[in-house]
């Protein structure tokens, strides 16, 4: 009687089973022909399990072949699954369809975490053209490749926005050998604008017993009054 009663119960769970493993491949299916790659991505993100997050997304991408997000977090998902040529492609794509700051600044970062440094100088530069705030992610990143600040600089080819930036974070850390790199640097686009700025720092070099650092920027700063 006990063995009949365990068959029995074996029985139900596997049904029980069967009829589970139908109803979630029924929704999958329904969200797979829905066509919306945006709710696609949406349900990828509370999936838990990455066989069936990757299927959502190449859906995603199926249904909208041109969707960034899409092509992005494909590549996010094979770089976690150590398929490196996968993901670089996947990125590549989603630069390739955007040319604007996230496609950019994603691949730059990936080429980061592969200690790639000529590929993340390259998206790195373009980052640095594309960003119009907070220049801080990118500098702390290439601040770790190349802390000399004049080659960092020119590695990204720095517009007047992002030296100032990495100039005060230089500050911040002390650094301040390379805080007069970065304003000689700065001082190369002749902004009057930047004249609180340098005079600052040279008041701080004085202080921090550079004398020669400190008049150097002095004479150096634009004249607001001689400047056309």
């Amino acid at each position: 009687m006990a063995f009949f009663l365990r068959a029995v119960l074996l029985t139900l769970l596997a049904v029980s089973t069967v009829l589970a493993t139908r109803e979630i491949r029924v929704k999958w299916l329904a969200l797979r022909q829905t066509g919306n790659a945006s709710y696609l991505l949406q349900q990828a993100d509370g999936e838990a399990d990455a066989a069936a997050r990757h299927e959502l997304i190449e859906a995603a991408i199926a249904a909208n072949p041109r969707s960034v997000p899409a092509w992005i977090r494909l590549g996010l998902e094979q770089e976690q699954a150590r398929k490196t040529e996968a993901a670089e492609k996947a990125l590549l794509q989603a630069a390739y369809l955007d040319h604007q700051l996230l496609p950019t600044w994603t691949l730059a970062n990936f080429y980061f975490r592969r200690s790639d440094e000529e590929e993340f100088w390259k998206w790195g530069a373009r980052a640095a053209a594309l960003t119009y705030d907070d220049y801080r992610p990118l500098l702390q990143l290439a601040d770790r490749l190349e802390p000399d600040a004049d080659v960092l600089l020119r590695q990204l080819r720095a517009p007047p926005g992002l030296t100032r930036a990495y100039l005060d974070f230089l500050i911040g850390q002390q650094r301040m050998g390379a805080a007069q790199q970065a304003a000689r640097f700065l001082l190369r686009s002749n902004d009057p604008s930047d004249r609180k700025r340098i005079l600052s720092l040279a008041d701080r070099q004085l202080a921090a017993g550079r004398p020669a650092d400190a008049a150097e920027l002095r004479n150096a700063v634009p004249n607001p009054e001689t400047t056309p």
